[in-house]
């Protein structure tokens, strides 16, 4: 894994912010223990899944003011698994679970909040299983007949060329034709993690999962949604980014 400082770049690249924004945002965070703390210079501790999922929640959540990172990160950390998309909101604060309608994205079904959710994503990204789940959705659309022919050549004769060009007419479908997209409201906390296929102009859900405040929490905070919201979406390039930049550095 790599250092602090070269996450920061790893993570201003991927969002396309200036590195000096994404360091001070960092500094906040660590000075408040939401990023590994030790050593300066080769002796300093290299980062976790941990610390790349607290490093992007500050810098998609905190909006435009810097020092608030630290508290945009214990908000959103925390937010809890929602079962429904409206009456949960109200219910128990006993975290109820339901695996998603696919089972390749039962780690996140299985999360109990937002932070160890886009933990795990991030997890699956640095080791390209993430890749390969999106890889085999796409399987589930592309032609038959290509698929047929592909899958022939590389059980038959071993052909790496057919492999090959498989994994790249799977890959563009991702691009083209599937969304992996983690989105953080303002200023009423909450989060969301979709998987959905672009059908013409239309967008269908593959899996959906969203994590909220409990309402107590946020008439405690004094959060209420007011004239101005705020929506801010990062995708499947952003996370692969990261993923890979960790990756790389391991």
């Amino acid at each position: 894994m790599p250092l602090l400082s070269e996450l920061t770049t790893i993570v201003a690249r991927a969002l396309r912010r200036p590195e000096a924004q994404i360091s001070q945002v960092a500094r906040y965070a660590r000075e408040q223990g939401f990023l590994s703390q030790g050593a300066r210079g080769r002796h300093a501790p290299h980062v976790t899944d941990r610390d790349a999922a607290n490093l992007i929640i500050a810098a998609c959540a905190g909006g435009c003011i810097l020092k608030d990172a630290p508290e945009a990160i214990s908000r959103y950390r925390t937010l809890k698994h929602q079962l429904t998309r409206g009456p949960a909101l109200f219910g128990p604060r006993e975290a109820t679970f339901e695996e998603p309608t696919r089972p390749e994205f039962g780690f996140i079904g299985r999360c109990e909040t937002f932070g160890d959710a886009l933990e795990q994503v991030i997890g699956h990204f640095a080791s390209g299983q993430m890749q390969n789940v999106m890889r085999s959705i796409a399987t589930d659309y592309i032609e038959p007949a290509r698929l047929k022919d592909l899958r022939k050549r590389i059980k038959g004769e071993k052909d790496k060329a057919a492999a090959e060009e498989l994994i790249s007419v799977c890959d563009r479908f991702v691009r083209l034709s599937l969304e992996f997209t983690v989105t953080f409201h303002r200023p009423n906390p909450h989060a969301a993690i979709a998987i959905r296929r672009r059908n013409g102009m239309a967008l269908e859900d593959i899996s959906y999962t969203s994590f909220i405040i409990h309402v107590d929490d946020m008439m405690k905070f004094g959060v209420i949604d007011g004239g101005q919201r705020e929506d801010v979406h990062i995708g499947y390039d952003v996370l692969e980014a990261v993923g890979s930049g960790l990756r790389v550095q391991a």
